[in-house]
């Protein structure tokens, strides 16, 4: 398993860093804080997420402009990565728990992000060493940018639903 660790870049930004060994390797970064399109940037290419809306919850992934894969999620937290090639990977994750993998298909793992429960806008990443390179990093920089979106979406859902149930016992 190959190593890398990621950082969000400061407390409210919403750009995030890889690193390996102490050396950047890439960076993530949403276009602002009303979108969930982003982009991460390294030194093989960019790949480019495009969220198709709030209620469709599939997003396309762009390789240097050109389709490489769709993620298909749902309200339910199942996450499909589907590749262009045919190839299909699931990101699933433990309820009450930040650690999130990515499977393929026959259940291997592929790529596993680690973050301790108190430790915000940081963590580590394994990557499978068999995985061929670029596989690897479309599957590290699209992880990084579902798993992000996912507790993004999971506090606007507490924020909205909240209030609503306290009124509800009141």
């Amino acid at each position: 398993m190959k190593t890398l660790y990621w950082k969000q870049k400061s407390w409210g930004s919403r750009a995030y860093d890889t690193f390996a060994d102490g050396l950047h390797v890439g960076n993530l970064a949403f276009g602002s804080w009303f979108s969930y399109d982003a982009a991460y940037t390294s030194a093989k290419g960019t790949f480019v997420f495009k969220q198709q809306g709030w209620f469709d919850q599939d997003v396309e992934i762009l390789y240097n402009g050109e389709q490489v894969a769709v993620a298909h999620t749902s309200v339910f937290g199942n996450t499909r990565i589907q590749l262009s090639n045919g190839e299909n990977y699931m990101l699933t994750s433990k309820t009450l728990s930040r650690d999130v993998t990515i499977k393929d298909m026959a259940g291997n793992t592929c790529v596993m992000f680690k973050q301790a429960t108190f430790s915000f806008g940081k963590g580590i990443l394994l990557i499978n060493s068999d995985l061929p390179e670029l596989t690897s990093e479309m599957l590290t920089s699209a992880g990084l940018y579902l798993k992000i979106m996912m507790e993004s979406k999971v506090a606007i859902m507490v924020v909205i639903f909240f209030p609503i149930l306290m009124r509800m016992f009141d």
